[in-house]
């Protein structure tokens, strides 16, 4: 277990891998049963999954109704996009198709999220994706299914574990699946079940996103007004975020979590693996590591760093300086 620690009593920020900290915040949450994981289509892309990202999709819909393919402005807004195409019932059975044809099976970023989920005692995954993968991993691991909602009977936000298919999916009717601007008007304006949702959600819950870019639909309708009843909102980014990409994270309300892009495929495998740690730090008594890390503070360890890093291993704790890593208490 890492811990980050700021100035000399102030747990802020643990260190899940040697190079991901999460904030410390998260990880209480999950203790208390109070996170819950938001799920884009990020995590069904790397193999053996292989489902393609929102504008992955909204460009195969285009081609096959022989027209051009979303341009960088129309990434900004794809659902208007996909909106626009000539025959949009005929795109959301093809979206239906394509997922269920794909032949994909959950990956270890499903399996990572679900670990965490179930590692709080409180599983509770909100995904926007159409697919299954997170039911297989979940009935992977656990050995039986999981409680299931989808967007035509939401359940109250305060009072549900399980998977919840904000936007539908692949075993609803085809023109029930949220996917052009009429449907996300519905949902989250006109008739605004998700809206309503979403706004209980984030007043009960810490919540994490995975597998979300700003291009995803989704991201122009969360928190368009402040809510100042709201609990913490976090969201694992990938390394080469731009920094005007995380001030708009930062105008949602929700704070960036940096994990490094691998240089060989798959690059994401630093997301599953910080997922899985998390996972793993709960299943290892978070709450008892953090407080002995606290009380060898409290008995007098010397502090020349503003900021240090803490590492637990059995009985022995060791902590980083500029020098390296030492082992003062055993």
């Amino acid at each position: 277990m890492f811990l980050r620690l700021i100035g000399v009593y102030e747990v802020t920020r643990m260190w899940v891998t040697d190079s991901v900290d999460v904030p410390d915040e998260i990880l209480a949450a999950a203790k208390k049963g109070k996170l819950v994981i938001f799920v884009g289509a990020g995590a069904s892309y790397d193999p053996p999954s292989n489902l393609p990202l929102f504008t992955g999709l909204a460009e195969k819909l285009a081609n096959e109704q022989n027209v051009p393919g979303p341009t960088k402005e129309e990434e900004r807004s794809l659902d208007q996009f996909l909106s626009r195409l000539p025959d949009t019932v005929n795109a959301h059975v093809r979206t239906v198709g394509i997922i269920k044809n794909s032949g994909g099976h959950c990956n270890s970023t499903h399996e990572a999220i679900v670990h965490l989920a179930l590692a709080s005692g409180h599983p509770r995954i909100v995904t926007t994706n159409y697919d299954l993968m997170l039911e297989d991993a979940y009935e992977t691991l656990r050995g039986e299914k999981p409680k299931v909602y989808d967007n035509r009977a939401l359940p109250r936000a305060g009072f549900f574990e399980g998977i919840v298919h904000l936007h539908g999916s692949i075993l609803q009717p085809p023109t029930e699946i949220v996917l052009d601007a009429k449907d996300f008007g519905s949902a989250y304006l006109m008739d605004g079940y998700a809206t309503k949702f979403l706004v209980s959600m984030f007043r009960e819950y810490t919540v994490l996103f995975v597998g979300y870019s700003l291009s995803d639909p989704i991201m122009r309708y969360l928190m368009a007004a402040p809510d100042p009843e709201a609990q913490p909102k976090y969201m694992f980014v990938p390394s080469d975020f731009e920094s005007d990409q995380i001030k708009d994270l930062v105008d949602r309300q929700i704070h960036s979590i940096r994990y490094l892009l691998q240089v060989s495929a798959p690059k994401h495998a630093e997301l599953p693996r910080s997922l899985q740690a998390m996972a793993d730090i709960l299943q290892d008594d978070y709450s008892s590591h953090k407080e002995k890390m606290l009380e060898l503070v409290r008995q007098g360890l010397p502090v020349k760093l503003f900021c240090f890093n803490v590492f637990s291993a059995g009985s022995s704790v060791f902590f980083r300086s500029v020098g390296g890593w030492f082992s003062p208490v055993s």
